[in-house]
C-alpha cells in the first residue's frame, strides 16, 4: 500500500480504493491522494469530486486505477 501512496501523491496516479465507513457501508471510490500519515490519507475523491479524509484501517482494499474497468464500478 505504501508505494501505491506515495506513487499517487508524487505522480497524481489515481487509485481505486475499497472502504468500510464507520457505519459499516462499504463503498468503491477513485482516489487521488494528496497526503497521507499513519493513520489517514488526504485524497481528491473523483466520486464525490471533493477532497475527502479516509481512516487508513478503514481501507480494505488499494490499487491502481484501470480506466478500461471504469464500467464495473459501484459505490
Amino acid at each position: 500500500m505504501e508505494i501505491l501512496l506515495k506513487r499517487s501523491v508524487n505522480s497524481a496516479l489515481k487509485l481505486e480504493m475499497i472502504y468500510q465507513a464507520n457505519d459499516g457501508c462499504i463503498s468503491q471510490r477513485v482516489i487521488t491522494v494528496r497526503s497521507y500519515n499513519e493513520q489517514h490519507l488526504i485524497a481528491y475523491c473523483h466520486v464525490r469530486k471533493q477532497k475527502r479524509m479516509f481512516r487508513r484501517d478503514s481501507v480494505l482494499s488499494l490499487s491502481k486505477y484501470d480506466l478500461r474497468d471504469s464500467s464495473r464500478m459501484v459505490n
